[in-house]
This record gives C-alpha cells, sequence and structure tokens, in this order.
C-alpha cells in the first residue's frame, strides 16, 4: 500500500559499501534457490479509456450540486460530471469530433443531454456513459426544454423544432436574408429565437413548441430598439458614419416570461451590446458593451466575452481579467478579482459561465473549470488538468488512492480508481514515500525525513515525527509504512525498525537484514521483505523474498532471482497473495510464496507495485500508471506517461 523504489543500481552500491552478506537468522525452511515460476501468464494491458488531461470548452450548472462539463482531448470529447458542487468530477465516454472548435451541449437533466458540432448531433439518455447518433444536419445552436421538445438552428438558418427528443426535426422559421443564431426555451410553450438581418438584430417568438413564430422586433432602429440603442450609441460615443449595425449574431437569454437578455455582436466594428428586457421582449433597455473589443469581445477571435444570467436579477460578465457581478439586472456592477490564469494569458480566456443559483456557478477555461460558492467573489479550480506522470501511487480500499508525479510536490488524490484526480492544495516538497492504510488515512514522507500524516482524506495534516538520528546520513530512513496509526516500520541503517505507539518510539529488529530493502506488512506480526544477497564465485548479487510471521524477528527465504538491472520492490493484499516486481513484468503467489507465478508485460518495465484488497497498481519506469482489479492478468491504463 506505498511506497518507494530503490533502482537495483544503488541497491548493488550499497551492499557493497555495508558488506551485507546474508546476516538473517535463517529458519530451517529457508531456501535460497532461485524461484521458478509453475506458470506463466501473458497479461492484457488496455489503453487509457480517458486521458489524463484536456481542455473544458463548456460548464453547465444543473443545481447547486450538480454540474456537467464539456472536455477536449484533441479530436476527442467527453463529458464530466459533478454531483458534490465539484469535490470530485468524473469522465464519461467519449465521443469522436472531427471539427470540435464548435463542438457545445445542453443537459436537461443530469442523464439526458445533446452534445453537437456543426456536422452532428449526438444525445445521450445515461449521463454521459453512452451517446446515440441522431443526425447529421448541421446545427449551429440547440436547445431542449425538456427530454422531448427542443429547438435547433441548421447551417441554413432554418429554426426546427422536434418533440420526441430530437429523431425527428420539422422546420418552424425560414426566411430568405434572414441568419439565426440562437434559440432559447422559457417553458416547453413559450420560446424565442434571434437572429440577424442586414438592419441588424430580430427576435422570434413561439408559443406553441416552436412549429409557428411571430416577430417581436426586427432592426436595430425598431421602436423596441431604438431608445435602447441611442443610450448605447450616447455610451460609445460614436461617430456618425461608426455607428454599428450589429449584423452579425444576437444571442437570446430569458429568466423568466417577462425578463429576458439580448447578446448582439457586430463583426465589422467588433462592437458588442447587452440589451434587457422586463416585458417580453416589447421594450429594451441598454445594460453594458463597447466597440472595439475595449470590454466585452472574446480574444479568441470574435463575440462576446461570456456572461450569464440568474432569475430578473442576478448577472456575471466576465472582463478579461474577472467576473464581475450585479444583483439589480447590471444597474451597478461589484468588479470581481483577477482570475488565476497564471502566464497563459489570453488562451486562458473563460469561454462560459453558468450559476445554478445566485451564490452557486461555474466557468470553464482552457484548462480548467473554476467554481464559486459565493456569487462569484471568489473562484476556486474545481477540474484542473489531470496529472502526466507517475512516480509514486498507492490505493486502499473503496476505489481511493494517493498519487505523486515525477518531479512534482503536490499530491493527487482519486476516489473512483483513478477516473478523476484533484490535487490537494498543499505543497510538500519532495516527496519519497506515500503510504495509504485506509481511504481516510495516510502518510506522506518528503526528503530529509519530514513525515506528515492525514486521518481526514487530507483536508488537514499533522507532522508526523521522524527521530534525528534517522534524517540523514548512513542512517537515514529508506521508506516508512503504517499498518494502521499505531503499527509501523521504517529502514534505516541497514535494519528494520518497528513502531507500536505511531512513530514515537522506534526499535531495532532482533535480526538486521541485508538492506536497503523494500517490505510490506498486512499485519502486525505478517510481512514480506526485499533484501541483498551474494553467491557464487565471481559474486553475483540477487534479491531475496523473505516473510515473517512474528513482526520482523525471524525471517523465511522463499527464493532468489538475478538483480539484472530491476527496481528492488514488492506489494502483498494479504499474507498469500502478493507481487514482486521483474524485468517486463511480476511474479506472483496465491499461496504465500509456497508457488509462484510469473505475470509478462508486454511493453511495460515496472518500477513499483502496490497492492490493497481489490487495486493491485504498477507504476512503470517512464511515469506510466497502470491498474488491475483481477490480480495481474489484465491491467487498465490510468496514466499514460
Amino acid at each position: 500500500m506505498r511506497r518507494i523504489a530503490v533502482a537495483a543500481t544503488a541497491l548493488l552500491s550499497v551492499l557493497v559499501f555495508c558488506g551485507c552478506g546474508a546476516a538473517e537468522a535463517r529458519a530451517p525452511s529457508s531456501t535460497t534457490a532461485l524461484i521458478k515460476p509453475a506458470h506463466t501468464v501473458q497479461a492484457q494491458v488496455q489503453p487509457a479509456s480517458h486521458p489524463p488531461s484536456g481542455s473544458p470548452i463548456a460548464v453547465q450548472a444543473l443545481s447547486p450540486t450538480t454540474a456537467v462539463a464539456l472536455v477536449m482531448h484533441g479530436t476527442m470529447v467527453q463529458l464530466a460530471i459533478t454531483t458534490d458542487a465539484g469535490r470530485v468530477w468524473s469522465r464519461r465516454a467519449g465521443i469522436f469530433v472531427p471539427r470540435y472548435a464548435d463542438a457545445a451541449m445542453d443537459f436537461v437533466n443530469r442523464s439526458t443531454g445533446f452534445v453537437w458540432d456543426n456536422q452532428t448531433l449526438w444525445k445521450t439518455t445515461s449521463d454521459g456513459a453512452s451517446w446515440q447518433t441522431l443526425n447529421h444536419q448541421g446545427f449551429t445552436a440547440v436547445d431542449f426544454a425538456t427530454p422531448r421538445a427542443g429547438l435547433a438552428i441548421q447551417q441554413n438558418g432554418a429554426v426546427l423544432w422536434s418533440g420526441d427528443g430530437g429523431l425527428r426535426w420539422s422546420t418552424g422559421l425560414q426566411q430568405q436574408g434572414l441568419t439565426m443564431t440562437g434559440v432559447d426555451w422559457v417553458n416547453p410553450r413559450l420560446a424565442y429565437a434571434s437572429g440577424v438581418t442586414h438592419a441588424g438584430p430580430i427576435l422570434w417568438r413561439s408559443v406553441d413548441g416552436g412549429q409557428t413564430w411571430q416577430v417581436v422586433f426586427s432592426g436595430i432602429q425598431s421602436p423596441a430598439m431604438a431608445t435602447a440603442y441611442a443610450a448605447y450609441d450616447q455610451a460609445m460615443g460614436f461617430a456618425a458614419t461608426l455607428r454599428p449595425t450589429f449584423n452579425t449574431s444576437a444571442r437570446v437569454m430569458f429568466t423568466t416570461p417577462q425578463d429576458g437578455w439580448l447578446d448582439v455582436f457586430d463583426g465589422s466594428f467588433l462592437a458588442t451590446g447587452i440589451f434587457h428586457t422586463t416585458d417580453g421582449g416589447a421594450q429594451w433597455t441598454y445594460a453594458w458593451g463597447n466597440s472595439g473589443c475595449a470590454m466585452g469581445c472574446n480574444s479568441m477571435g470574435g463575440g462576446l466575452y461570456p456572461a450569464a444570467y440568474f432569475g430578473p436579477r442576478n448577472v456575471w460578465r466576465f472582463n478579461g481579467t474577472g467576473i464581475d457581478y450585479s444583483a439589480d439586472a447590471g444597474a451597478s456592477w461589484t468588479k470581481g478579482p483577477a482570475l488565476p490564469f497564471g502566464g497563459e494569458g489570453a488562451s486562458q480566456a473563460v469561454r462560459q459561465v453558468s450559476f445554478a443559483s445566485p451564490r452557486i456557478g461555474w466557468f470553464a477555461a482552457n484548462g480548467a473549470i473554476y467554481g464559486t460558492t459565493d456569487g462569484g467573489r471568489h473562484w476556486t479550480r474545481e477540474w484542473p488538468i489531470g496529472p502526466h506522470s507517475a512516480a509514486l501511487a498507492a490505493f486502499s480500499a473503496h476505489g481511493y488512492g494517493w498519487l505523486v508525479t515525477q518531479g512534482g510536490s503536490t499530491l493527487w488524490v482519486t476516489t473512483n480508481e483513478g477516473k478523476s484526480w484533484n490535487p490537494l492544495t498543499e505543497n510538500f516538497g519532495s516527496v519519497v514515500a506515500l503510504d495509504l492504510w485506509s481511504p481516510r488515512e495516510g502518510l506522506v514522507l518528503t526528503t530529509g525525513g519530514t513525515g506528515w500524516i492525514t486521518k481526514n482524506g487530507g483536508r488537514t495534516w499533522t507532522w508526523w515525527h521522524v527521530p534525528a538520528q534517522f534524517q540523514s546520513g548512513v542512517q537515514q530512513e529508506n521508506w516508512v509504512q503504517m499498518l494502521n496509526p499505531r503499527d509501523g516500520w521504517m529502514e534505516a541503517g541497514f535494519a528494520l525498525w518497528t513502531t507500536r505507539n505511531g512513530g514515537k518510539s522506534w526499535h531495532k529488529s532482533s535480526s538486521v537484514l541485508a538492506g536497503p530493502f523494500g517490505a510490506d506488512f498486512v499485519s502486525p506480526s505478517t510481512g514480506w521483505a526485499l533484501t541483498g544477497l551474494k553467491k557464487g564465485k565471481p559474486t553475483t548479487w540477487y534479491y531475496r523474498a523473505m516473510s515473517t510471521t512474528d513482526g520482523g524477528r525471524q525471517w523465511v527465504t522463499h527464493g532468489t532471482w538475478p538483480m539484472l538491472g530491476t527496481p528492488a520492490e514488492l506489494a502483498f493484499a494479504s499474507s498469500s497473495r502478493g507481487w514482486i516486481v521483474i524485468r517486463n513484468g511480476l511474479l506472483a503467489t496465491t499461496d504465500g510464496g509456497a508457488r509462484w507465478t510469473q505475470i509478462r508485460l508486454p511493453g511495460v518495465e515496472p518500477a513499483s507495485v502496490s497492492a490493497s484488497e481489490h487495486v493491485l497498481s504498477l507504476v512503470t519506469m517512464n511515469g506510466r500508471l497502470i491498474i488491475s482489479t483481477n490480480g495481474g492478468t489484465r491491467w487498465t491504463t490510468i496514466i499514460n506517461g
């Protein structure tokens, strides 16, 4: 359930230095003969079911605790879902999207949702576990009021409606010279559609589920928009010949049957405007806007910076560096904090903002999902890019696991056998060992003999004392294992040390083993260890597998094998079931070392192995992490390395 692997060359040099030889008291039944596996099994190693990284391109809040996000991996799009307000995000089955830049989504509830690009529409009724291709008509916008009632805009600008969950579509609105760019349901009967003509934005309303439509207003100088446009013109101070008509795109959003917003854009002038209605679209007022992308024009190339609306009064807008908040429908604003995008600049522009309540919301950026619980006054990173490599890994019961990346100081945590990972905020420095003895309890050991222990899954940490005599020099510890908060073992000074009081005091084992070595205890009395042994003339060094049933006082040797440049590492899930790292595979036993099976892992160079009751995990020399739930014959790649 841990830890650190010692390279064979380092082990050999230390053994030669200390002259350890074979110093243990050997039981009569011990054997130093070579381990000869009774069987050889060719294991199957499956590729990763999901890439470890990705770029969120959309997020949608479904409730204060549930949100879904669309994450891109090259030309593969996946759904990420959280049901605990962003603490854990689980990724679902992927969809191949040839033109991924246009991919978008709309979910009606947690299970039923739609994803589309400009060629294909997909549907899921299993919260992203599986997807159905509905058609290839090429939609630019999709919105569903219920799992059955939907609206869509075709590439040719026609507004379509569906009453059977997207299986069949009928044309509800299509006119020459009219480009439709947005659709929005208010309820299963009332809907709005927005578009543009040469005279500017146009808004349509349907009261029969999208089958027929009536014009609400047409053109920026129409009676419904003239006063609002004049206020925008005055705010911007345009010259008479440079006034935009907003004839590029218009996006409509209604929060109630009467309260709605219209975001409009003019590509010729790079001008944006946001307008507000409180009477169902009969009259509009100017809310905010810009000219020349001073604020509100997306740096990724055209269109508005994202805005979000909840109810008739709560509004959020991205201003290029932070998200501003208004509680009075845009009459006044509270400036949001600068968002933590580091040095990535414009490439980290916010893509979509969505709120489930006046306080709970998320936004998607290029590389992360951020969440707020106070209406946008503070934002925290909720869905980071996952770890790209593995150096140490440990799993316990019920799918809980820890991971440290190569050269990393951050501890990553999973609760679902590696399907998703979240980082802890603590910076531990250089981590050299992990030990996880329950889903909530574990130990992190860093260079210089500093240890940290948690009893609540990493929310808080307590300094764990390593005696000064073991912190440096020849006596420095190489690994620590805690079976529980009291019973533990440590290798230091070429000997095994035991604690029965949580590390407050340590006692040397009565039998000194040739070390350094790896060990794994499954109970206070029963454990296994790897040591070094030199045999023959000229001298050849071997690894030696040993076990104890009395807490380390006496050891039995179960066999040896040549070092051959492989690391020294073993892991046991019980007194009978265990695995030892060898070149390109593992040695496995199910009867306490009486018989062994060789498991070949094609293309895998094992560095360390860790075992819990249900999960066997293996870190490779190049930082790959693979796990097995059947004892080692079938593996799934969790991190590609």
